[in-house]
């Protein structure tokens, strides 16, 4: 086994918010209908969400698809819509 193995901690605060809502990687992964592994590969390799999980997010967190994707938040501004920041859980 590799102790040394780093993970990156992914920035994505949308993502943050709503895994803090949810009550982590399982509990998103079940509410959405993702295994576990795919949320904490979002979480710690940075792995971009898609927008179908994203909004799926959205529905069961609150936090705004936007907020977790960001190009959906490139699209709502092309588009001339407000981007919605996610809100500290």
């Amino acid at each position: 086994m590799n102790t040394n193995r780093r993970h990156r901690r992914n920035s994505n605060p949308g993502l943050a918010a709503a895994l803090k809502k949810a009550g982590g990687d399982s509990q998103l992964g079940r509410l959405i209908g993702r295994a576990q592994p795919s949320v904490r590969r979002w979480r710690v390799e940075g792995v971009t969400v898609s927008a179908e999980d994203a909004v799926k997010i959205e529905h069961v967190t609150g936090v705004p698809a936007e907020a977790i994707n960001g190009a959906l938040a490139e699209f709502a501004q092309m588009r001339g819509l407000p981007v919605r920041p996610a809100k500290a859980a």
